[in-house]
């Protein structure tokens, strides 16, 4: 069983790298060309979403079975999407039902490449019919994929595909809000370049700043500054981007926040900053 576990992730490895003449060696040992390794994705998967071109003909011609999805029910189009390799898109398109496919979590193919970066890939699924208008499960459309992969232009070829900047998820977050909470710079200065509203607030009643502020990036929280009326605005629970930043151990955040001002006496609906820091549980953070 040991040697069978590891001559199958031996071909998962050999069509990672796109070593042909290694997976008709494994293959030849007679071993399933559809095994699945534990987040349930195939060899072909694995060529597909490096990509690996000649490998994924190998093991198409071999007899692969590009209509099998891993456990996120992503298909062989998904992972190509994510690998970024237009010609190897061209090739799964023939491979599966649709362009626009959705995963588990309802994510297409085109949200996909748009969420790594992968401007050749969005440029070849469009040509190709990929519809922009689609939303996940969570309501997150193309434009909120950029937003959190980051690249300018990425954001820039979605911001023509969607009625509007702002769009919000089911929660209310914005793209500037998605780009501001993941640490991307670049995102946040072009989307505010662009025109994305810095005032609004998510069902929470976060804005920008206090997404900011979770994540602790001194730049970003710096820009969204100058973007909020107060430092000390308040969600909805009466936390302020200071408490937010305590409660997520965001140690250099918290200081940079007391320099600019924030202040450390206010409470939310009972708890304090301290109470704040403890739940985070990073000890420099409480001293």
């Amino acid at each position: 069983m040991e040697e069978e576990k590891t001559i199958g992730n031996s071909l998962h490895s050999a069509a990672e790298t796109g070593d042909v003449a290694e997976i008709e060696s494994l293959l030849a040992l007679g071993f399933s060309i559809d095994r699945r390794n534990d987040e349930g994705r195939t060899p072909l998967m694995m060529a597909v979403a490096n990509g690996e071109l000649q490998a994924v003909k190998c093991l198409l011609k071999q007899g692969a079975d590009p209509s099998l999805q891993d456990n996120k029910g992503w298909n062989v189009l998904h992972h190509a999407s994510e690998g970024g390799s237009p010609k190897v898109i061209e090739l799964m398109l023939s491979h599966v039902r649709s362009i626009d496919s959705i995963s588990k979590e309802g994510s297409t193919s085109l949200m996909i490449a748009a969420g790594n970066d992968k401007l050749q890939a969005l440029k070849c699924l469009l040509k190709q019919g990929a519809d922009p208008s689609l939303q996940d499960s969570k309501g997150c459309n193309v434009l909120h994929y950029a937003s959190l992969g980051g690249n300018p232009e990425v954001i820039e070829l979605m911001l023509s595909h969607v009625p509007s900047i702002d769009l919000v998820t089911k929660v209310g977050s914005t793209p500037l809000m998605i780009a501001a909470g993941n640490d991307k710079l670049r995102a946040v200065k072009y989307l505010l370049e662009q025109g994305a509203d810095s005032s609004l607030q998510d069902n929470k009643g976060w804005n920008v700043l206090h997404y900011a502020s979770r994540v602790g990036n001194l730049e970003v929280i710096e820009l969204m500054l100058s973007h909020v009326p107060s430092i000390n605005s308040r969600t909805k629970e009466g936390a302020t981007p200071l408490m937010i930043a305590a409660g997520n151990e965001k140690l250099q955040a918290v200081q940079f926040l007391l320099e600019q001002g924030a202040d450390p006496s206010l409470r939310d609906k009972g708890w304090n900053l301290l109470h704040y820091a403890s739940l985070g549980g990073n000890p420099e953070v409480i001293e």
